[in-house]
């Protein structure tokens, strides 16, 4: 039987105290944690490891979490990015989950907060990555069927086509 690891979860604040009390909430739940002090030791281990959930403060000093979000959007990482800010206020959470970002938490952090944000955040996160596999299975499926496949939607515009249109009808996909 296959031992399932652990979340891995990525804090980054520049308050040590802040990311160390976090750190150890979530340790403590059985997550796998590594924090960061800054917005570049953020970006390093971002390189380095592949996260299933990031906690960022917005305000790093040497950048913000609106950048590391946008960071993780451009590496097309799936990971959930939930902001943490002092100064909460609906348009700075509004622009966080605009963004992209998963949640937006206040200061002071709570615990139970903390851990329900991340719970919620990884269960996504796993149907997110069960509809990505089943995806790339279904494209594998649909590229090797030998008969010719058209997908339309409920006005009959064609959504996509397999390679045997053209061979079958002498179309090219585009053409359709």
């Amino acid at each position: 039987m296959l031992k399932q690891a652990k979340p891995k979860i990525l804090v980054v604040d520049d308050e040590e105290a802040l990311r160390y009390t976090i750190e150890m909430f979530l340790s403590r739940e059985g997550y796998e944690v590594d924090t960061a002090g800054s917005y570049k030791e953020g970006l390093v281990k971002l390189s380095s490891i592949c996260f299933d959930r990031i906690l960022t403060d917005i305000m790093l000093g040497d950048g913000t979490g609106v950048d590391i979000l946008h960071e993780v959007n451009k590496r097309n990482q799936t990971c959930q990015v939930v902001l943490i800010t002092g100064y909460p206020n609906i348009e700075t959470a509004t622009n966080a989950v605009r963004g992209g970002a998963f949640d937006y938490i206040a200061k002071p952090v709570k615990k139970d907060v903390i851990l329900q944000k991340v719970a919620i955040a990884l269960r996504y996160k796993a149907i997110i990555d069960e509809n990505m596999k089943r995806q790339v299975n279904l494209d594998a499926i649909f590229r090797s069927v030998k008969d010719a496949i058209v997908t339309v939607d409920e006005e009959l515009a064609v959504l996509e086509t397999n390679n045997a249109v053209k061979d079958i009808c002498g179309f090219l996909p585009e053409e359709i």
